[in-house]
């Protein structure tokens, strides 16, 4: 009976002592939201993601062109309705690649850094850059 109580007693302890400590994570965890890039440059930042994951597709015989030297003016005069500057959430592009319609590029999702990218160049005003 005796050790019992003493096992009880190291038990009630050990989850004493797990429940003070318990929850000393949840507070104060900061709200992760990403910061937007500063300055995204189209010629510097966003035209090579197309050369690396778009333009051996869409390269003249498919829509959007995406090569260099005619996306710029494909995505924003020819075919307007895939940047909006200002609205990334309003650009066909943008929402291609975040997985609404056919997710682009078809072989597996850019990386989020990539997808940050574009998505920032087109809410500073998608510029010619």
């Amino acid at each position: 009976m005796k050790k019992i109580r003493r096992r009880l007693g190291v038990l009630t302890s050990i989850i004493l002592i797990l429940s003070l400590t318990g929850c000393y994570y949840d507070e104060g965890l900061e709200d992760i939201t990403p910061t937007p890039n500063d300055d995204v440059s189209f010629a510097a930042d966003i035209q090579p993601i197309f050369n690396q994951y778009c333009a051996s597709c869409h390269n003249g015989g498919l829509d959007p062109d995406l090569r260099e030297g005619t996306s710029y003016n494909f995505i924003t005069v020819t075919d307007p309705d895939q940047v909006v500057p200002g609205d990334a959430e309003g650009s066909e592009l943008y929402q291609r690649l975040i997985g609404v319609g056919n997710i682009m590029p078809p072989s597996g999702a850019l990386s989020n850094t990539d997808i940050d990218l574009v998505r920032d160049w087109i809410n500073q005003g998608a510029l010619n850059n």
